[in-house]
């Protein structure tokens, strides 16, 4: 079981987080909605490439941040945004590190809950559970869907079975890191598009290395569910800070993710 320490500690962390404002409560499984406006006609697709501005307290730092993110290209920065091009699923670009491989406080794979689930994922999937399995296998166990639990550390999403975008992120990453592969928690924004046009909110899910490069696996959002085939995901901080101060260097990850959105508009 976890330690009764770090399961009073994680909920002083859930308390605090609670207290900022990216964390109020929607409707739909993500941290916050974002406003977004477009260019385009609402039920015009996104294309392979767009192009946007994201509103930000700190234009310069995030241009900075952004020119690491494969698959993105800052094209300039003003006073309050930066104006982006991105392709469909851009990823970090950040060497591999043993930090990635290891349990840590919040990524603690290595307590009992996470070891009992492990042994259910490797009865399920045999012993090389694919990315995908895993993915879907961090999908169905989080079977409550809730903001009630803000931010878990992995043994407890592993205990409770609930969670949102987080708690999804922070499992999917433990499972990972238990079969062998690299894997972190990344922060940003999600674009997705329906009938009635553009949406976009602040989000959490996990990249996992697959050898060669980083890919996005998110298990709030499994390819194939409704509603996942549109979507642009738009990294804006990684979880350095896997450490027991953890959610104090959340107020200034998640403080890096947009106001709004303006000038979405495919690139041709």
């Amino acid at each position: 079981m976890t330690s009764p320490g770090k399961q009073r500690l994680s909920c002083l962390c859930a308390a605090l987080l609670f207290t900022f404002p990216c964390f109020a409560q929607t409707s739909d499984p993500y941290l916050a909605t974002i406003s977004i406006d477009s260019t385009m006609p609402a039920q015009t697709p996104l294309g392979v490439s767009v192009k946007f501005s994201l509103h930000v307290d700190d234009p310069d730092t995030t241009a900075a941040f952004l020119s690491d993110i494969a698959g993105m290209q800052v094209l300039d920065v003003a006073v309050d945004a930066v104006q982006v091009a991105a392709t469909a699923r851009p990823t970090t670009t950040a060497a591999i590190e043993d930090k990635f491989l290891r349990s840590s406080f919040v990524i603690d794979f290595d307590e009992e809950p996470v070891l009992a689930l492990q042994e259910e994922l490797l009865m399920e999937y045999g012993t090389s559970p694919t990315a995908e399995e895993l993915v879907e296998f961090v999908y169905g166990h989080i079977g409550n869907k809730t903001y009630a639990r803000s931010f878990d550390l992995a043994s407890i999403v592993a205990a409770n079975g609930e969670g949102d975008c987080t708690e999804h992120a922070v499992l999917l990453a433990a499972l990972a890191r238990a079969n062998g592969h690299h894997a972190r928690v990344i922060f940003g924004t999600v674009i997705m598009a329906a009938d009635k046009g553009l949406s976009a909110y602040g989000h959490a899910w996990t990249e996992i290395h697959d050898g060669s490069e980083w890919e996005i696996m998110d298990a709030t959002l499994p390819e194939g569910e409704p509603g996942t085939k549109d979507i642009r995901y738009l990294p804006t901080s990684i979880l350095e800070d896997e450490g027991a101060g953890y959610s104090f260097g959340l107020f200034g990850l998640l403080n890096s993710m947009p106001t709004k959105i303006t000038g979405v508009s495919n690139i041709d």
